[in-house]
């Protein structure tokens, strides 16, 4: 019976160790995506502001 044991609680040790990867492996995809949604934010706001302060023409605009 104590090899049937070990190998219940090696199987067990596996198990919690996948679960613990997956978790991991979700919790860096979540970040990643993050990450990528926040980079993309400002870069639309450079893009914004930046054509907000130019012409047409790409030349500086003076509101004076």
């Amino acid at each position: 019976m104590e090899p049937l044991n070990h190998d219940q609680d090696s199987n067990k040790d596996l198990r919690e160790k996948e679960v613990r990867e997956i978790k991991r492996s979700k919790m860096s995809l979540f970040l990643l995506l993050l990450l990528l949604l926040l980079l993309l934010l400002s870069l639309f706001f450079g893009v914004f502001f930046i054509r907000q302060r130019t012409t047409f023409f790409g030349r500086a605009f003076n509101p004076a």
